[in-house]
Order: structure tokens, then sequence, then C-alpha cells
């Protein structure tokens, strides 16, 4: 049978508790927030991430990193299709739907081919 009166919904107690157990709150929390929150366009969003992974490695390069992971949604219509990635490789995601790799792609043509016109000395 359930406690009809548990500590857990009692904020004096919980505040408490919250104060004795600082670090373990903290983890607890880091933990949950990792899969509940979204930080995107300055706002907090409570939605269900994917999991984050237990090896701690990006899934875009599979390098574990001792950093957090970040979490990237490319659809705004559904926040909770993401991928859990390294910093690096977030930046290198939104460059590429930002339109930097076809830019980067044909300024690489275009100087190879001013080059094979006019090689350096």
């Amino acid at each position: 049978m359930k406690n009809p009166n548990p500590r857990y919904k009692d904020p004096e107690y919980m505040n408490n508790w919250r104060k004795e157990n600082r670090q373990k709150y903290n983890a607890t929390f880091r933990r949950w927030s990792r899969t509940h929150i979204l930080h995107t366009n300055g706002r907090n969003i409570r939605i269900l991430k994917r999991n984050y992974p237990e090896d701690d490695c990006c899934e875009l390069c599979g390098i574990r990193t001792s950093r957090c992971l970040r979490y990237h949604h490319w659809d705004d219509t559904d926040l909770g299709i993401g991928m859990w990635i390294c910093s690096k490789c977030h930046n290198f995601a939104h460059g590429i739907e930002d339109g930097y790799l076809a830019r980067y792609i044909e300024l690489k043509k275009r100087i190879e081919n001013e080059l094979a016109k006019e090689p350096l000395l």
C-alpha cells in the first residue's frame, strides 16, 4: 500500500535533504536533465531525449570525451529526435546545416582551378 503522505512531497524535508546531500542531488539532477531538458534558442524545454550513451562516446565520430556530450536535434517539430555528439561534431553539424559544407567545396574547387591556371612559384 502506498504511503498517503510520502516524505519526498514535503518541501521542507526535500530542501533539507538537498542541502545535506548536495553532491548526490546534483549528480541525480544532471543525469535526469541530460535526458529531459533541451536547451535551445535561449530556452529550456522539457522533452524526452534519446538515452545518453553509457560509454560517453560521440555517436558521430566515436571518440570518448571527458566533457558532456551535446544533444543535437534537427527537426523543430519533434525535438526528441536527435543524437549525442561531442562539441567538435556539434559545431560541424551546425556548419553543414548552415550550408558551410557546400560553400567550402565550392571555394576549394575555385581555388584549385585558379591554381591550375596560374601555379604558385
